[in-house]
């Protein structure tokens, strides 16, 4: 889980042997993929087990996780341990946070919105979930097609439960970019949304008037929209 005393044993180590150039790389390298096997085995087990103590689970890069024992880190490419992660997702009623996050790794691409992109398994477990009610996207493009899967997949199974949406530094939100549309039309099919946080996004004046217009329904329950740092133009 994401306790920062682990976060910085892993920076530290990057520091050890720097002289030894493209071997300390190597190493580095090497230890920062066993820290994440255990992190993933252990958010896992953790949701597989129903745990209570875990509230949320953080898709990304590990030193930028929530500091919070109540929250998982996980970040894999590999399609048969995401499809694990799925199906214990699936089952699991505690979880109420989904945070995924596109920041980069020191080592290695940390987008953990594109680690899940097609995988069926996964996104059939995610709409078997019916706790989570926290979505957040951070440093992600909104115009992929993973977005899409994502936001499908709480349309199909538990938008009932979505209250709360926040996008912090997320890209592909201009008209050209594809994002507002798969945002706003999820957004019209999640009544039940009381609050929406965008911040440090790059926004189009037509893509917000698209985004308020898609939660301004009768059927919609919107109490809060946060703004902070929006570029319109």
């Amino acid at each position: 889980m994401a306790h920062r005393g682990e976060e910085s044993e892993i920076d530290h180590r990057h520091d050890d042997g720097g002289e030894r150039g493209g071997d300390d790389e190597s190493d580095s390298s090497l230890r920062e993929e066993i820290f994440l096997q255990r992190f993933n085995q252990h958010a896992t087990q953790q949701i597989e087990q129903n745990d209570p103590a875990l509230k949320g689970l953080h898709m990304g890069n590990i030193v930028t996780a929530y500091d919070s024992h109540q929250v998982g880190v996980f970040l894999s490419f590999d399609d048969a341990n995401i499809a694990k992660l799925g199906e214990c997702i699936g089952g699991n009623t505690q979880l109420e946070l989904l945070s995924f996050d596109g920041t980069h790794g020191v080592n290695r691409p940390a987008n953990g919105l594109a680690s899940v992109s097609g995988n069926s398994d996964f996104f059939r477990g995610l709409e078997q979930n019916s706790s989570i009610n926290y979505l957040s996207f951070n440093h992600c493009d909104l115009s992929l097609d993973a977005a899409r899967q994502v936001l499908n997949a709480f349309d199909e199974g538990n938008d009932s439960h979505l209250t709360h949406l926040s996008l912090d530094r997320c890209g592909g939100l201009g008209s050209d970019g594809g994002g507002n549309d798969i945002l706003a039309s999820a957004l019209r099919r999640f009544p039940h949304v009381k609050e929406i946080s965008i911040a440090d996004s790059d926004i189009e004046d037509g893509t917000m008037e698209n985004l308020l217009s898609a939660v301004s329904g009768p059927r919609h329950h919107l109490e809060i929209l946060k703004l902070g740092g929006i570029d319109t133009g």
